[in-house]
């Protein structure tokens, strides 16, 4: 795994512990990983240069009740790390015909172009 993928993994475990309010003893009881290995991920690229294994990762996700590729996902809002909306979302992509997934491109390309309208023309950021 690359260092970005690292860092992208461990910046969705650190926003995870915040919104859930645990501590990184309390994910180790969750998760089966231990509470060093979780602050050397936390850690890294700063004073930890060990890579996490995939299975620490898995194990962290599984603690978290999500899927593990859900924790590589750089910059994904919090509210969508915890739910199960992305998943969802996939699996109707994955199961939809070429029509079907061509026509979920275009309705989700279509809703990014009026969310950056609407936040614009109040001045918000996305």
């Amino acid at each position: 795994m690359n260092s970005l993928a690292i860092r992208a993994v461990a910046d969705n475990v650190r926003r995870l512990l915040e919104a859930r309010r645990l501590s990184q003893k309390e994910l180790a009881a969750l998760s089966g990983v231990s509470q060093k290995s979780i602050n050397d991920l936390l850690n890294y690229g700063g004073t930890v240069s060990k890579e996490p294994r995939l299975g620490t990762i898995e194990k962290l996700a599984k603690g978290f009740g999500i899927a593990t590729w859900q924790l590589q996902i750089p910059g994904l809002p919090v509210d969508l790390l915890q739910g199960q909306m992305v998943s969802k979302v996939i699996e109707n992509f994955r199961d939809a015909g070429t029509v079907g997934r061509e026509n979920i491109s275009r309705v989700a390309e279509s809703e990014v172009r009026y969310s950056l309208v609407q936040n614009s023309e109040r001045g918000a950021p996305r």
